[in-house]
């Protein structure tokens, strides 16, 4: 079961907000900055509430996010919307307006945030692959050659995939976006293409 931090110092919304989605998620909430330290590394995601914004000012919670390695979700009011905005460009997952019944989607914006940031946790895993790899392929180029060139031919056949590598980094390549791949395929199928 996924653990819920909720970082509050209004003790009625705290309270609704944990009858909400205690049944999906064990939960556990704190007023104070310390418990956010004491209880953060077990949670699955953080939910920091307005109140706690006001209790311990923007700057603050926006360093927190900064530096959290966990999914942040931001409970906002209608108007503070600028506040979830600052939110997000300092890291948080997503947030939340506390409109009239936003508890019966709560759970959905947590496991929406949880997704994404895990989501972006594996891009990141993979540009660092990607990093590594790039830097393994140029160590096993010979001296003198120019970085992402194809390698010399061997035997009379040059590797295509280094081929098409080099010309792709120079700008030679112009690969089509999906929608364009969409739009070619429904024009094929249109003029009696079929799959077989």
């Amino acid at each position: 079961m996924k653990t819920i931090l909720i970082a509050s110092t209004d003790l009625a919304e705290t309270q609704s907000i944990m009858q909400a989605i205690s049944g999906k998620y064990s939960v556990t909430a704190t007023k104070s900055a310390s418990g956010i330290v004491d209880f953060i590394h077990k949670s699955s995601l953080l939910a920091i509430d307005q109140s706690y914004v006001e209790s311990f000012g923007k700057d603050y919670i926006l360093g927190l996010i900064k530096q959290c390695q966990r999914p942040v979700l931001v409970l906002v009011p209608p108007e503070r919307i600028e506040d979830a905005i600052d939110a997000l460009k300092a890291g948080a997952s997503n947030y939340l307006v506390k409109m009239n019944g936003y508890h019966g989607t709560l759970g959905l914006f947590i496991d929406a945030a949880i997704e994404r940031f895990n989501e972006q946790e594996k891009a990141k895993e993979s540009i660092v692959a990607l990093q590594s790899r790039v830097k393994e392929l140029e160590r096993g180029m010979p001296e003198g050659a120019e970085a992402g060139a194809p390698a010399a031919q061997t035997g009379g056949e040059a590797n295509i995939l280094d081929e098409i590598v080099y010309i792709f980094k120079r700008g030679e390549i112009n690969l089509p976006t999906p929608p364009q791949i969409s739009v070619k395929f429904k024009e094929m199928v249109g003029n009696g293409a079929n799959i077989q």
